[in-house]
């Protein structure tokens, strides 16, 4: 294994203000599910690579992803 593969993150999900825009399955599909039911994303790990992470925290509009070391800009 490489130190790429080592890097990731842990992630959690707070779905309390969730737009259900799906951005974050799509960014990071092994991390993030759809439930069909709820219509909200579900967490199918508890970590993933950090890079695809951290973009799919940065780009959720109601900010409900928490991931270790990371911290929104604004």
């Amino acid at each position: 294994m490489t130190d790429q593969d080592n890097d990731t993150v842990e992630v959690d999900l707070e779905l309390e203000h969730c737009s259900g825009c799906q951005g974050c399955v799509e960014m990071c599909p092994e991390v993030f599910g759809w439930d069909e039911i709820l219509e909200l994303p579900v967490l199918k790990a508890s970590s993933g690579p950090r890079e695809r992470v951290f973009q799919a925290a940065a780009c959720c509009p109601k900010d409900c992803l928490r991931v270790a070391g990371w911290q929104r800009d604004w």
